[in-house]
């Protein structure tokens, strides 16, 4: 028992750890959940409650300085839990939530001491000692890993039997309306999601995903590969644009494209949200990712190379896959300061513009747009406890979030900041955003047909064995209609500032008693 408590602690720390390896978003329960099922014997089951779970968490994810619901430590302890009690996918969902708001809660708590370490990295900073600025990012990151281990570990340790009994007590019309209520929460996310994506321009590529699942059987892989043909026919450039070019490439420079690759690949470009805190986000993975050019650049200038450590210790935050391309523009202009062409203040406040425009255009492309199409294509697989669920899942979000961190870094350096400016006037920048939003909702509307399967159970006539239900009229006059109208609803919620906290719980209890009267079904 304690091995196994250690092991699921364990898979709970690489969770964590996924930040530092590039933002992997394997801290995902369709990801842990799992490994959870190695550890304790039932893999097929626990690929089943992991789709489940990232079902229910599907709008927890951290975007700009939101703090989720800990899925990691809600989807780790719920699946042991459901796996070791001998239960399914209803308990594994009545503990999740309430665990993760338990364990972001722990966290919150432990952040204020983050204040004091970021006092230490300022210090080092000014002295010009990059390994003291390195210590402070692991010791920020590993706090939080040691945390949720030991959470992880001593409440499966310990906790197992009494939540076990806990378990058994619970009446059976609460879990079937915790199933009914984890049917219906998918629809809260797709909300949540839309919230960020959705305009008037895109509404009807919304429905347009729904219908062709609705009334085709369209899967959401079809779903998505229609949209990247809708999207390249509708912004198709009548003729190649010239890319502007900065002056970098043709002066003389210390950097190599080896310098610029390790720019993308390494610790801090990597470990962007590994030391995440409230205070300055990802500033000090930034200053570490950029001090290997820095080091270069200024050579032979102590006091210069100081400075710009001290520079890029202040707020930075942006997608981390974004990141190594504002590293390259930064880079291009810190050889500018070292020629003395530019100022400090100029390269702070080309930062700065960056991080807005480019946090808005990351989110919607990898949160809003490539993980949707991930979450969907693994889910589709893992319901059926196929293992290539997950590994597509991972794959699909991955790989493209890789491919754009090195080209995005060279791009930077190369096309610099005068590039980007001129995609602005031109409008690329917007058709770029506009393409990632179609084709996210796209893919939200068919998930809003095909991953919410909450039932109303309400008997309207009987002849013989033949019942006519409420669920079946709906379904001849639209099947999925309970999705549609729920995601609309969340969505509508959503937009009068009503707390995500709040509409979960509510649907919690409006499944308790639809249970508990025979209306609703999961």
């Amino acid at each position: 028992m304690l091995l196994q408590a250690i092991l699921i602690g364990l898979v709970a720390a690489l969770g964590v750890l996924g930040d530092q390896m590039g933002s992997l978003y394997i801290n995902r329960p369709i990801i842990l959940a799992p490994l959870v099922g190695l550890i304790v014997g039932n893999l097929e089951q626990s690929i089943v409650i992991g789709a489940s779970l990232e079902l229910f968490f599907m709008g927890a994810v951290s975007v700009g300085a939101y703090i989720p619901p800990d899925t990691i430590v809600g989807g780790v302890l719920a699946t042991a839990f459901a796996l070791s009690t001998g239960r399914g996918i209803e308990t594994a969902v009545t503990l999740a939530m309430p665990i993760a708001l338990v364990s972001q809660a722990l966290g919150n708590l432990c952040n204020v001491f983050n204040s004091i370490i970021l006092r230490w990295t300022d210090d080092y900073a000014a002295k010009g000692n990059y390994n003291g600025v390195v210590f402070t990012h692991w010791l920020i990151g590993m706090i939080t890993v040691v945390r949720r281990f030991l959470l992880v570990l001593f409440a499966y340790y310990l906790g197992g039997d009494a939540v076990g009994n806990l378990i058994n007590a619970i009446p059976e019309f609460v879990t079937n309306g915790m199933a009914a209520a984890a049917g219906l929460l998918p629809a809260l996310g797709f909300a949540m999601l839309m919230r960020m994506t959705i305009n008037k321009q895109n509404i009807p590529y919304y429905f347009l995903g729904f219908i062709l699942a609705a009334y085709m059987g369209v899967p959401v892989l079809g779903v998505a590969m229609i949209g990247v043909i809708l999207v390249l026919v509708k912004f198709k450039q009548p003729q190649k644009q010239k890319l502007y070019r900065g002056c970098l490439t043709m002066m003389t420079s210390k950097i190599t494209k080896k310098d610029i690759t390790n720019l993308a690949f390494n610790q801090g470009s990597l470990g962007m949200e590994f030391s995440w805190n409230y205070e300055r986000q990802m500033h000090i993975a930034f200053a570490m990712m950029m001090n290997h050019n820095l080091k270069k650049i200024y050579e032979g200038d102590e006091e210069g190379y100081r400075d710009a450590l001290v520079r890029h210790v202040e707020f930075f935050n942006v997608t981390p896959q974004l990141a190594p391309f504002i590293g390259g523009v930064v880079t291009s202009m810190e050889e500018m300061k070292a020629r003395g062409e530019v100022d400090g203040e100029a390269i702070a406040s080309i930062k700065t513009a960056l991080m807005g425009p480019l946090s808005g255009i990351g989110d919607s492309i990898f949160v809003g747009c490539l993980r949707v199409i991930a979450v969907g294509i693994g889910i589709s697989l893992a319901q059926a406890g196929n293992i290539m669920g997950p590994i597509l899942y991972f794959l699909l979000y991955n790989i493209p979030c890789f491919i754009v961190r090195y080209f995005g870094a060279h791009f930077g350096y190369n096309l610099g900041f005068n590039y980007l400016q001129k995609m602005q006037e031109n409008g690329m920048m917007d058709k770029l955003l506009s393409a990632a939003s179609i084709l996210g909702v796209m893919v939200v509307g068919c998930m809003s047909k095909d991953m919410v399967w909450t039932t109303l159970n309400v008997e309207l006539s009987r002849i013989g064995d033949e019942v006519t239900t409420l669920q079946s009229i709906l379904d001849g006059i639209m099947p999925g209609l309970i999705g549609l109208g729920g995601t609309w609803l969340y969505y509508f919620l959503l937009k009068k500032k009503v707390n995500p906290v709040i509409l979960i719980f509510g649907t919690m209890i409006i499944g308790v008693i639809g249970a508990y009267f025979g209306v609703l079904a999961g």
